[in-house]
Parts: C-alpha cells; sequence; structure tokens
C-alpha cells in the first residue's frame, strides 16, 4: 500500500509523465503496485530517491509530503474507520497509534510496524517517541503529526531530535498544538 500510495502522492504533485520517470530512475520493472501485496523495503526507498530527485527537492522535504498525503489522502481511504475509532482529538489519535498499528498488523503477514509512545509534558504540549527498524523515516513521521494537525483543525509545532543510548536510540517529536 505504501508503494501506491507514493504514487497517489506524486500524481497529485505532479503528473503521470513524472510518475514515469520516477519509476525509470529508481529502475523499477513493474511499476504496478497492489494496495494488499507487500514489498521489500528497498523497492520504497528507490522510489523515494528517485522522487526526490526527479521533483528537485530533498529526500526529507519529499517524506514530510509524502506524510501529509498519507493522513489525509491515503489512511482515510483505506482505513476509513479504524482512523475513526482511533481518536476524537489530536493527542487522543497520537496516543492510540500502537494499537491502529497492532489492527493494520492483522492484515498483513510479517508486518514490521513502528512504535510509538507519548509522553505528556503540559497542557497541550507532548513527546512522541518513535522507534523503527526502517531508517531515515522521521521526515515522514513529521509530515504524519502535520496532516494530523489539520486532520483535528489544530496548528502543531514540532521539533525533531533523538534520545536514548546503544540499542534504544530513537526519534523524539516534541510537539506543541492548539487552536488554528
Amino acid at each position: 500500500m505504501i508503494n501506491h500510495a507514493l504514487q497517489s502522492h506524486i500524481l497529485t504533485v505532479s503528473d503521470e509523465a513524472t510518475w514515469q520517470r520516477v519509476v525509470r530512475r529508481a529502475g523499477i520493472e513493474d511499476a504496478v503496485f497492489h494496495s494488499m501485496t507487500q514489498y521489500p523495503d528497498a523497492v520504497t526507498y528507490k522510489l523515494v530517491g528517485a522522487a526526490s530527485e526527479e521533483l528537485g527537492v530533498s529526500a526529507a522535504a519529499f517524506l514530510r509530503g509524502f506524510g501529509r498525503h498519507w493522513v489525509l489522502v491515503t489512511a482515510p481511504g483505506h482505513y476509513g474507520a479504524l482512523m475513526t475509532f482511533a481518536g476524537t482529538s489530536f493527542a487522543e489519535f497520537l496516543s492510540n497509534l500502537d494499537r491502529m498499528h497492532d489492527r493494520v498488523a492483522t492484515m498483513f503477514h510479517n508486518l514490521q510496524q513502528p512504535s510509538f509512545e507519548v509522553e505528556e509534558l503540559g497542557p497541550a504540549h507532548l513527546k512522541l517517541h518513535y522507534r523503527s527498524h526502517r531508517a531515515g523515516l522521521a521526515p515522514f513521521v513529521e509530515g504524519l503529526i502535520d496532516g494530523l494537525g489539520e486532520r483535528f483543525g489544530v496548528r502543531v509545532e514540532v521539533t525533531h531530535g533523538r534520545e536514548g543510548a546503544d540499542s534504544d536510540e530513537h526519534d523524539v517529536f516534541s510537539i506543541r498544538y492548539g487552536a488554528p
């Protein structure tokens, strides 16, 4: 579903000819991606790299835009009910990300999902701990957070950092949120 959503995002920000150039640049022979099929992570990383080159933006900028697209377009179309049940507010939704991923995992064999943990720091201020075996996706998570802010009608300010040591080093996002 990720690669299909990447295609959708590229078609949203550009056109079919750009998508075809991205596929060629990535060296992907069969560019027809099926939503319920798992593909190697290497395919997705190649598509992201090729898209950033083709669109003339950094991989981080592309991933942030893709994260927004995922929350605002892809997820509602594929997981609408699940997203509704995940929470009725920005903070509640973030707190339920692991539960939502657990439900998604029942649909995919051997899904290696990320882990999210919310730490409340004060009114409208929280820290989101993100752990994943996939490297380099923090900008995607920033886009997800921004998209969730739009979904729930709140303004968000995100600061990214790293915490932990040795095997527990992980990404953290300090998030302040409030009225638009």
